[in-house]
């Protein structure tokens, strides 16, 4: 897809989205199975922000609520590869700006996939992220 950065932020607000090793684990990128009711297809959205310039980490730790144990960073290639891994594809991405938040996105699942087979891409993401730590 064009028009998108090379990388997306997910803010790790539970303390179950960081390993006790440090490392960003599967549950930081669980879509929320409640809000899919609201699209119209069934799929289901993980929320991001596109790290569009060089503000966008430091505004993701702005929000501690949603990034208290810091920031997953992952390379949109990731992404694209588990898209282009199934035809037709389970997962996509989108920009969703926000009133308050010009970098929003959502991660998209379809809605069509079982809930281990996204639990499985959203642990690929998690292996595949950087944790970016809140400063001390």
């Amino acid at each position: 897809m064009d028009n998108y950065p090379e990388r997306c932020l997910r803010g790790l607000r539970k303390d179950d989205h960081v390993t006790p090793e440090g490392i960003v684990n599967s549950p930081a990128f669980y879509p929320d199975f409640r809000v899919s009711k609201q699209h119209p297809d069934g799929a289901y959205e993980t929320s991001i922000n596109w790290e569009d310039d060089n503000l966008a980490v430091a505004f993701t730790l702005q929000k501690i609520d949603q990034s208290l144990y810091g920031i997953a960073s992952l390379q949109r290639a990731v992404i694209d590869a588990e898209a282009a891994a199934n035809n037709p594809p389970i997962v996509t991405y989108e920009r969703k700006p926000e009133v308050d938040n010009k970098y929003h996105g959502n991660i998209i699942f379809s809605g069509t996939a079982s809930r281990q087979l996204i639990k499985m891409i959203a642990s690929i993401f998690a292996i595949r992220a950087s944790l970016i730590r809140r400063p001390s």
